[in-house]
């Protein structure tokens, strides 16, 4: 249903990025699937308690944060 309202184009990217976020808080678990893809993610299981600061409403905000940042950069860059 949320596809409808995103371009043809962007959807694939929507998918990915929705995956991406569905399984960035499980990345304090040491057998998670994120943990295992990417070896900096090591570093917030031996930092975080499973269910700890990355299931709360502040991590949230501060992902939220670092996206915004990052994709207010990039259209920068692209001259929009």
């Amino acid at each position: 249903v949320v596809l409808n309202y995103v371009s043809p184009e962007n959807q694939m990217l929507f998918v990915g990025i929705a995956v991406f976020s569905a399984l960035l808080p499980d990345v304090d678990q040491h057998s998670s699937i994120i943990n295992r893809l990417f070896f900096f993610s090591k570093i917030f299981s031996k930092i975080f308690k499973h269910r700890g600061f990355t299931h709360s409403i502040l991590a949230t905000f501060l992902g939220y944060l670092l996206f915004f940042l990052i994709l207010s950069f990039c259209l920068l860059l692209a001259g929009r």
